[in-house]
């Protein structure tokens, strides 16, 4: 007589049953998934075609809340799938610097967005309302706050030089009335002898504006040696009286400047005039202030071992 397995036909049985629930419940959830319900979803809406020139400044409404009728596979795959409904800028009606879309508006827009059909769904929001404001442009100078330590004997030959020279901002015209040049962010170098070459970012920080030509700019700086020298000028009197004769003291002035090492040699006080312009006079004191009519380059910190000069009219 065959000996039965019992433990095979258990085992054959689970496996049955099982498969028989899973069948039943996959079957129950692709009912239930079949059958039409009615709920209300939110979507995002973005516009699109915006003029350039101009920037959204609110709006009333920043979902489009759609009552919807559909079958349980529709609202699965909005949850799935996140769906943005997008308008046409064109598509507002314009009053002032506001635009708007109405309900039946929205509606059309909506059902062109996600292909429902009609009769199918229903608006919950009321209106859209955006207000804007037109952007306006600007152009504005570079300041510099890198911070340069240099180190002994050593210096810049000029100012900065940036590249670009100037950017454009954008934004609301009162906002850019009171901006009259964008900085740099702030560096400190320490102990600079050789020229720098580099970029920075611009600090756009404390900057209410919507945007700007670029948020980074290249920058130069030259960096010589420099040594002092001094040099003695004659001074030159201008706009005397041509029946006037005057006599000064002193008659010449030693100037003690700074200048690049390399040109050193090249600097001569046939690089200068200097000059007391009598139209300029102190006329209570008998006195001239010398002043340099004519510099050469390479020269920095000009410093006179007098600022007077006293004069005497000669009979």
């Amino acid at each position: 007589m065959k000996k039965i397995n019992i433990k095979k036909i258990f085992q054959n049985s689970n496996k049955a049953f099982l498969f028989i629930l899973i069948s039943t419940s996959l079957i129950w959830f692709i009912l239930k998934l079949s059958k039409t319900y009615t709920d209300t979803i939110e979507f995002n809406y973005e516009l699109k075609n915006l003029p350039k020139n101009k920037i959204i400044k609110k709006s009333n409404n920043e979902i489009i809340k759609v009552q919807l009728e559909a079958t349980g596979i529709k609202f699965i795959s909005f949850s799935l799938f996140e769906k943005t409904i997008l308008i046409d800028f064109n598509q507002l009606e314009q009053v002032n610097d506001n635009y708007y879309l109405a309900n039946e508006r929205i509606k059309s827009v909506v059902q062109e967005n996600l292909e429902l059909p009609n009769g199918s769904f229903d608006i919950k929001t009321k209106d859209i309302n955006i207000s804007t404001y037109k952007l306006y442009s600007k152009k504005v100078g570079i300041q510099s706050r890198i911070n340069i330590d240099f180190a002994t004997g050593y210096d810049s030959v000029a100012d900065f030089q940036f590249s670009p020279d100037s950017l454009t901002i954008y934004g609301n015209q009162t906002v850019l009335d009171t901006i009259q040049f964008v900085s740099t962010q702030q560096k400190t170098l320490h102990k600079v002898k050789e020229s720098l070459e580099d970029h920075i970012a611009i600090d756009l920080n404390q900057l209410d504006i919507h945007d700007i030509s670029q948020k980074e700019v290249d920058y130069k700086l030259k960096v010589a040696k420099y040594t002092e020298k001094k040099i003695k000028l004659p001074i030159d009197v201008i706009n005397v009286p041509d029946n006037m004769k005057l006599s000064i003291f002193p008659k010449e002035i030693q100037m003690n400047i700074e200048v690049e090492l390399q040109h050193y040699d090249d600097i001569t006080n046939k690089d200068f005039r200097l000059i007391c312009d009598y139209k300029k006079r102190e006329k209570d004191d008998n006195v001239l202030t010398p002043y340099l009519d004519m510099k050469p380059k390479h020269i920095k910190n000009i410093r006179f071992n007098t600022s007077k000069v006293n004069y005497l009219i000669r009979e």
